[in-house]
């Protein structure tokens, strides 16, 4: 699970204005630029009937997630120089699609972070 400050309040959920609209081969992608780094993984009942699957999905992009952001907190800490750390994550709020679950870890996370 992410951490309180990376995920979305009900009151910011509702906030959401503009955003631009990604459409993937696993997931579709609202990219927020007014938020930083905070996210949050929707699934519909519609989407995936079981809820031990919205489950699974969750768990495995919110996984995701947070490796990336721990990834750059530490980059940020280490202070390399390296131009990586210094770019920061926009807000997304993403809706996997039913195919996520027979896809690969890499192209998963590919498909994540190249989107963000």
């Amino acid at each position: 699970m992410l951490a309180k400050e990376n995920r979305f309040t009900s009151k910011e959920f509702k906030d959401v204005r503009h955003f631009s609209l990604v459409r993937g081969v696993y997931l579709d992608i609202k990219r927020l630029e007014n938020y930083k780094e905070k996210f949050s993984c929707i699934i519909s009942a519609k989407t995936f009937k079981r809820a031990v699957d919205r489950s699974k999905v969750k768990r495995l992009v919110y996984g995701i997630l947070q490796d990336e952001i721990l990834e750059r907190k530490n980059d940020k800490s280490s202070k390399n120089g390296d131009t990586k750390s210094d770019k920061k994550l926009h807000g997304a709020l993403i809706y996997p699609k039913k195919n996520i679950l027979v896809g690969k870890l890499e192209e998963i996370r590919k498909e994540i972070l190249s989107n963000l």
